[in-house]
Formats: structure tokens, C-alpha cells, sequence
């Protein structure tokens, strides 16, 4: 076959061989979330940013550091969990393909879709799948989903957006590599439903004292914190009142925060704030619009932060004060002593 081709040709073929071969050789144990290629993928893909935050809350629920690296790829069709062998030492990986990760949540109608699918390949680096010689089978894909449906319900999703991926994805039939569609679906709810909301958040304390806040009292009806940050495109259903208000409502709100409520600011992102409060005996994170009608969502730091000034300044202050002021007695006492004795001096 290689003579038919030509001796440049046949090179090539070799050469391309050699690489795929030496590619293999550094990296193992291959954990993707479908089995088949050919998905199409349509719209903008999704940033690295984004991939932080979804990953950094599924983190937050764990209590755990992120000890793998995630990395976008048009290698893979999806996403996959990877052991990478980098100068001799074992890197764990997850590796997605940005454009199909940035059109799932369109396809899903939900944006807990990418959420969902980062968490089941999360899982296989959790449950030591990709420890394990070789690639996916049925039996670990199905715990991974398990997990993905926990997570999908503690950060808010309901049932039919935890399972909008194998919805859409999923092989109907069995494979060497993964279980049949319903079976995941399955795994999905099974997942769901042993979890409680948000239930293993970690009752941390705050960290930073400088980062406390009120909910201001301009936020007479409670302040809506949402499980991510909306788009302008999606405030703006909400503020003209569209029909598509109820919905995303419906996918994004965790509660509303009445005014006066306690909580810690965390970090900015864009219109809005991701802050940690305390629900029903529980640690919530979530995020808030930065504004209400023009003014400022939280109150208190600032205040706080002139009050102590002032009544620092005024224990800085008094004793200095009150030293002037007795030098002043004691001088005026002084004045008066020797002009009143000059006056009678002057008298007599």
C-alpha cells in the first residue's frame, strides 16, 4: 500500500503515524461524555473566563482545591477527562472543545447544560476513573452522571435542565464505551434527587471583615441572587417586563434577599456582584445587580469605615484637646495673675 501511495506520500503517512503514536503515548485513560463525533456545533465558543466560573462554583459546592487544568481543544468533539504524561509526571486534565461547549446551552435551552457536562468530567477525575488503564465504560459514565445530577440540583437546576444534555447528546444504544440514553437519565435523576439544595456547601465564616455588606434598604421587595451572572440582553426582559422574564426566572433565581440581610462580597463580574450569604441555616453564593435605580445594592462597608474613622479621630483627638485646654486655664490664670498685679501695683 505504502509503494502504491509513492515514496513522498508513504513518508507522510508514516510521519503522521509516528506523531499519532507518540501522542497516545502521553496521554491516558480517555473520559468523554459521549461517545460519538459528528455534533454539530453553531455560535460563538465559549471563553475560558466562563469555563473558570462554572468550574470555580462546582468547586465551591466540594469544598475542594481544583487540582486539574482545563484545557480547550478542537481535539476532542466534547469534552473528555484526561491523564496527560508531561515530562514524565501525571497531569490531570480536562479537555473541551470550545465551540461545541459554547453551543450547548442554546441547543439545551439552559444554561446549566455546560454546567452539567463539566461536572460529569470532573466526576471521572473525583471517583479516580481516569486512574483506571484504558478508556470509558458504561459503569463509571453512569457514576459520573450521578454526580452531575447532584451538582445540577444544588446550584439550582431543576430535573429536566440536569438531564437537557443526555437529552440531547446521549447515544440511544449501548456502546463499548457508555450506557444507553435512558439509562444516564436514569443516573441523572437518581443524583437529583439524593440531593439536598445546595445542602454541602461548607459553613465557612467570612474571611474578610473589610468585605461585609448590608442589602440596602432601597431594595424595598428583596433583591434577587441568581445562580450566574445575566446577560444585558436578558435584564432586559426582565425590565420591560418580556415574556421570557418568567422563564429565566424560573432557570436563575435562588431567592430574594430582603433588605438589611448580611453578606460578603466576594468579586465583580460586570452588572453584577458574586456575594456569600447565609440561607435557612445554609452558606449560599450567588450573584446580585450591583444597582437598583441608579444607587448602590449594598450598604454598610463604607459607613462603617467613616464611622470607625471618626471615632478614631476622636480618640486620637480628646487627649489632645483637653492638654490644650488646661494649657489655656493655666495660662489665662497666669495673664490674669500678673496683670492683676501690676493693676494693684499701679493703683496703690
Amino acid at each position: 500500500m505504502l509503494y502504491s501511495l509513492g515514496k513522498k506520500n508513504a513518508f507522510i503517512v508514516l510521519f503522521i503515524l509516528l506523531i499519532n503514536t507518540a501522542l497516545l503515548a502521553q496521554q491516558k485513560n480517555f473520559c468523554s461524555y459521549v461517545s460519538f463525533s459528528g455534533i454539530t456545533a453553531t455560535g460563538a465558543s465559549i471563553t475560558e473566563t466562563d469555563v473558570s466560573l462554572i468550574v470555580k462554583s462546582i468547586m465551591q459546592l466540594q469544598a475542594l482545591p481544583q487540582n486539574f487544568s482545563m484545557q480547550p481543544t478542537a481535539t476532542v468533539d466534547n469534552a473528555a477527562a484526561v491523564i496527560d504524561i508531561v515530562n514524565g509526571t501525571s497531569k490531570r486534565v480536562i479537555r473541551y472543545n470550545p465551540q461545541f461547549m459554547g453551543s450547548v446551552n442554546n441547543t439545551c435551552k439552559t444554561n446549566f447544560a455546560a454546567t452539567v457536562i463539566f461536572a460529569h468530567e470532573i466526576a471521572h477525575h473525583f471517583a479516580g476513573h481516569t486512574l483506571n488503564n484504558g478508556t470509558s465504560n458504561p459503569d463509571i459514565e453512569i457514576e459520573a452522571d450521578i454526580f452531575a445530577g447532584n451538582i445540577a440540583k444544588r446550584m439550582g437546576a431543576t430535573l429536566l435542565q440536569a438531564q437537557s444534555p443526555i437529552l440531547a447528546y446521549a447515544n440511544t444504544k449501548t456502546d463499548a464505551t457508555h450506557p444507553p440514553q435512558s439509562a444516564r437519565l436514569i443516573a441523572i435523576k437518581n443524583g437529583y434527587d439524593a440531593a439536598s439544595f445546595n445542602a454541602a456547601v461548607p459553613q465557612a465564616k467570612a474571611t474578610n471583615t473589610n468585605n461585609n455588606y448590608n442589602i440596602a434598604t432601597i431594595v424595598k421587595n428583596g433583591l434577587a441572587l441568581r445562580n450566574r451572572v445575566l446577560t444585558n440582553t436578558e435584564i432586559g426582559y426582565l425590565n420591560n417586563g418580556d415574556a421570557r422574564a418568567a422563564n429565566l426566572n424560573a432557570e436563575t433565581l435562588i431567592t430574594r434577599l430582603p433588605p438589611g440581610t448580611p453578606v460578603e462580597f466576594l468579586y465583580n463580574k460586570g452588572n453584577f456582584y458574586q456575594i456569600k450569604t447565609t440561607i435557612n441555616g445554609q452558606i449560599q453564593t450567588g450573584y446580585i445587580v450591583k444597582q437598583y435605580f441608579g444607587k448602590s445594592t449594598l450598604e454598610g462597608k463604607r459607613i462603617n469605615q467613616q464611622q470607625t474613622i471618626y471615632a478614631k479621630s476622636l480618640r486620637a483627638i480628646r487627649p489632645y484637646k483637653i492638654a490644650i485646654f488646661i494649657c489655656a486655664i493655666i495660662l489665662g490664670i497666669i495673664v490674669l495673675f500678673f496683670f492683676g498685679k501690676k493693676f494693684l501695683k499701679n493703683k496703690k
